[in-house]
């Protein structure tokens, strides 16, 4: 077989041998079934099949569009399904590598929120249990007597007066119920603190300041609070006041009732200022 053709055609030529190759087979094949079933010499028994025609294959042109294969194609009809295959190929390749690459970049983003997930799932839980293990203040009560909820917001309640001992530097806040009688003049006009009048008071200790130019004496650790309401319908047999003390723990950073903490603990000091309805500290000019 002879054929003719430059160095850059030679894969065209290629599938063109293997379209006539299997034209040729299929012709031989098809003989050979149409004679295999007929009457033929007994001395053809034994005797080599027919060996197909040489073909001969010359380099095409523009007006030589022969078919060959099965398939009919032409040499311009081989030549752009070769070069789709290839494009195909090329195609699919390169969707391949970018399906790699995205289920690379997947992989490492859900990976990612799965590490950023189980990060924030960690602190959220160590800061729960932080939270859940601080002291909230306002659990804490006297056996049967006042509550530190009864005086929630007391941190916030306007100063009546200020006042301190060798030990302790000490401030009186009232809610604004008691803060409006003092101003109307209770109790050095006779009249009582109405009922609902609260007053807390805050100590410290002391200590000196180190910025001042002068000699003062600062809050440091807090020492404890000590509460005061006034309800005359509930505790009677102390002119309607209760007392309670809770002492603060500056290492735990909790309070605790007093040892003292019952509803009388304060009334027998105070009955010395009956005449002032048992209240020692004046609400001071401002």
């Amino acid at each position: 077989m002879t054929v003719e053709m430059h160095v850059g055609e030679a894969r065209i030529a290629a599938l063109m041998v293997a379209g006539v190759v299997e034209a040729a087979g299929d012709d031989e094949e098809s003989h050979w079934k149409s004679t295999r079933g007929a009457s033929r010499p007994t001395s053809d028994i034994g005797q080599r099949r027919p060996t197909p025609q040489a073909l001969t294959l010359s380099r095409p042109n523009q007006t030589d569009l022969r078919h060959f294969g099965r398939s009919g194609k032409t040499w311009s009809g081989a030549c752009t399904i070769s070069q789709q295959v290839r494009m195909r190929s090329g195609a699919h390749e390169h969707i391949e590598q970018k399906e790699v690459m995205f289920n690379k970049r997947l992989l490492s983003s859900r990976s990612l929120r799965i590490v950023s997930a189980a990060a924030l799932g960690i602190a959220l839980a160590v800061l729960g249990a932080r939270v859940f293990a601080a002291q909230d203040k306002y659990s804490v009560r006297v056996p049967d007597g006042l509550a530190f909820s009864d005086f929630r917001g007391y941190e916030n309640w306007q100063v009546v007066a200020v006042s301190q001992t060798e030990d302790l530097l000490k401030v009186e806040v009232a809610n604004p119920t008691m803060i409006d009688a003092y101003r109307a003049g209770v109790p050095g006009n006779g009249k009582p603190f109405p009922d609902g009048s609260r007053i807390a008071k805050i100590e410290w200790k002391p200590k000196k300041s180190t910025e001042a130019p002068f000699s003062v004496r600062i809050p440091d650790t807090l020492q404890d609070v000590f509460f005061i309401e006034k309800n005359s319908k509930k505790f009677p047999d102390t002119k309607g006041w209760a007392y309670a003390a809770f002492d603060y723990d500056p290492a735990s950073d909790t309070f605790k009732p007093d040892a003292t903490g019952v509803v009388t603990c304060g009334f027998a000091c105070h009955t010395r200022v009956a005449a002032k309805d048992y209240i020692f500290t004046a609400y001071g000019k401002r």
